[in-house]
Formats: C-alpha cells, structure tokens, sequence
C-alpha cells in the first residue's frame, strides 16, 4: 500500500500544479516552462515501430537485419519514457502534462506498448499505446525530448503492488529490482534469441526484496533530442532496425546471457547501447538511432 500511496501522491502533485515540488516523487524536466494538466491545448505525439522501411509487426521476420544481415523475428516491443519536453523557438522548453490515463501514463511517466499480445508476441496484452498525450500552452514547436527510462526514485518499486504503467511484472527485472525501461524480444535466423532489456545496473544492495541503498552505477537512461520538425503534427518513428544496425543478431558472446541484458560486462550489449547514445564500458556514448523525425 505505500507504494501506490506513493505514486498516487506523485500523481496529484503533477495534475495541480503541473510540475511538481521538491517533495515529489517524479521530477520535472529540467528548466522547462510547466502547465497545469486542466489548461493548456490538447498535445499527441504519434509514435510508429518500424523495422527500416517496414512496419512492425508482431511475430513478422524480417531479412537482413543487424550486422550479418539475419533474418529477425520479433516478439515484443515497449519502451518506458518520462519528462517529456516540447522545444521552441531560441532554446524555448515546455514540459508536456501528460494525460493521466491510469493504464499507460501516469504523473511524468509513459509507456510506449507497441505489442498486441498476439501470437507474436506471446508475453504482451492486447492493448497498445503508440501516442503520449498531454496538454501544453498554444504556440510553435520545432522538437521534441525525452528520457528513454524510469526515473531512479520509481525504478525499484514492486511491480506486482504498483499502480500502471509500473505494474507489468513483464517489464520488471526481478533480479535487480527494477524496471526493464525497454524490452525488445527477437530471434534471429529461426533458432537464436536475441533479446535486448535495457535497464539500470551496479544498484547497491538491490534484491528481490530490498531497493538499492544508493544510487545506481550505470542508470542508463537515454535523453533523446529531435529537432526540426513539428512534434505535435508529424510521427516519430521507433526503428528497430537501426537499433539492430551493428549488432551480429546470429551469434552470442561466450558466457554472456542472450543478446543483451544490460550487463556491463556483456560485449553484445556495446553496439545496442550506442545505437540509443549511451556509453558502455570504456566507449563513449554513441549517436542514438532509435528514434527519428521525419
């Protein structure tokens, strides 16, 4: 019960006041210009999963993708974003006051569920979410950010306790206590899994049944900025093949889980983190691909 007191909490301070204080839960993006969640004009920002040109599409296999050109199929795909910004003109930041729909979003919180539960994709649900809603002042924007992840202070509740989207036991890592930001699941060339689950790593004293007892060593949290392009006119496409792009799908690093579980030590996971601008190990961030505007 804490736990959806917590949240719940979170939820009424974001609606009042469209920000938030010091005291809450789910921190506002930074220097952005807020609004109250009853005011302001109704925003959607579209979201298509592409696999290259094509789309989508539970169960599909798609040939010659990632670094070997392996035929791909996949099995899931959906992405936790929060702090989203609308971007204006001379540097202009406006946080977007998400709907508060009770399912996919919830204070700063949203996620993107691109899954129909089908046979394709086995541990999904039938409802989808492909568009984050809200409410911002009237005026012209030319961008959008956001952060692909959960914020820490929410990232290591109790998935099976917490109140939507945090409460898809799917999208929680047992093992670290926290949520699985993004979950792609595939298998390439009819037999060998590639499964990318990208989440925080290296969270003191994390367990099953105890939070970190500070903050974690890699958050892995991706802040993605798109530029030049009406975010609330336009569909942002989620390219799962230029996340792939220089990955070796069909192959799977000695004594490593399959494909990529965020594991630092894990050398499959180098060219999936620098497809989505993050660093991993020694190698610097790399340019983020996941996203794209028109």
């Amino acid at each position: 019960m804490q736990i959806a007191s917590s949240i719940s909490a979170a939820v009424i301070t974001v609606a009042a006041c469209g920000g938030g204080g010091g005291g809450d839960p789910v921190s506002p993006a930074d220097a952005a210009t807020s609004v109250d969640a009853a005011t302001g004009d109704p925003v959607s920002l579209r979201f298509a999963a592409k696999v290259g040109a094509m789309d989508f599409a539970c169960g599909r296999t798609y040939a010659n993708l990632g670094a070997a050109s392996a035929d791909f199929r996949v099995e899931d795909l959906r992405i936790y974003l929060h702090d989203v910004v609308l971007l204006g003109a001379g540097g202009a930041r406006t946080t977007l006051a998400l709907d508060q729909d009770g399912a996919f979003q919830r204070a700063n919180l949203a996620l993107l569920d691109f899954e129909d539960g089908g046979a394709g994709c086995p541990d999904g649900t039938t409802a989808t979410h492909t568009a984050v809603t809200g409410r911002a002042p009237s005026g012209t924007y030319s961008g959008v950010e956001f952060v692909v992840g959960v914020p820490p202070e929410l990232d290591h509740l109790d998935a099976s306790t917490a109140l939507p989207p945090l409460a898809d036991t799917t999208l929680w890592w047992v093992w670290r206590s926290g949520y699985k930001y993004l979950r792609l699941e595939g298998t390439a060339n009819g037999g060998v899994g590639f499964p990318f689950h990208l989440g925080a790593t290296g969270c003191p004293g994390a367990s099953p049944v105890s939070a970190p007892s500070g903050p974690c060593a890699q958050p892995n949290l991706s802040t993605v900025t798109l530029r030049g392009f009406d975010p609330t006119a336009a569909t942002i496409a989620v390219d799962v093949g230029a996340l792939l792009a220089s990955t070796n799908l069909g192959v799977n690093a000695n004594g490593s889980a399959q494909g990529c579980q965020s594991d630092p030590d894990d050398m499959d996971c180098g060219p999936v983190f620098a497809s989505l601008g993050l660093p991993f190990g020694s190698a610097a961030p790399g340019l983020q691909v996941l996203f794209h505007a028109p």
